[in-house]
């Protein structure tokens, strides 16, 4: 294991937030020549520093909006709470621990109902916020690069936050528009 360089933080500060603006400017921003700026960019890929991910547009599969859910089941009920999510077809992010779920649904009805109730029984706290997408209620999904600007570089970050509404363009950008994420 070797720590990365000052150039290779830069680089991959560039490549986490995604600015919708060409290689070359971003070599600049990096602040690095062209054949540092490609060498680093496909080392960061090639090694699994980083991988390509998509970030979501709703409105692409028909979402009207997105529901965002904590809850912390009954011991007794956690496993029929995670199948419940699961079970889901709008479920499209499902984090679990011992005590706690994380949840995130599109909605493909209507917007200020949660397409997911869990039954109060069940539970012994839950949160839920329902969000439309297209209106910029969601501020910031993936934020790769706030993380690092701050924790590594102790600088604002370059593009933060990006919601779902800066991401326009329908299915096609659906498909075509990656940003980088850390692996974790």
């Amino acid at each position: 294991m070797r720590s990365l360089s000052p150039a290779e933080i830069r680089v991959i500060r560039v490549l986490l937030a995604d600015p919708p603006i060409s290689d070359r400017i971003r070599e600049r921003i990096a602040g690095v020549p062209k054949t540092t700026y490609e060498t680093i960019r496909r080392r960061a890929f090639t090694s699994g520093w980083l991988e390509e991910r998509y970030i979501p547009t709703p409105s692409a599969v028909g979402a009207l909006g997105a529901t965002f859910i904590l809850a912390q089941p009954y011991a007794e009920y956690w496993e029929d709470v995670i199948q419940a999510f699961r079970d889901n077809r709008d479920v499209v992010l499902l984090w679990a621990s011992p005590e706690t779920i994380f949840s995130v649904s599109f909605n493909r009805g209507t917007p200020d109902l949660a397409n997911f109730l869990v039954p109060p029984k069940l539970v012994h706290r839950l949160w839920k916020i329902v969000a439309k997408p297209g209106a910029g209620d969601v501020p910031a999904y993936f934020d790769y690069e706030g993380a690092w600007s701050w924790g590594i570089l102790n600088t604002p970050p370059l593009s933060y936050p990006r919601s779902f509404a800066n991401r326009t363009g329908g299915e096609a950008e659906c498909r075509s528009s990656g940003v980088s994420s850390a692996v974790v």
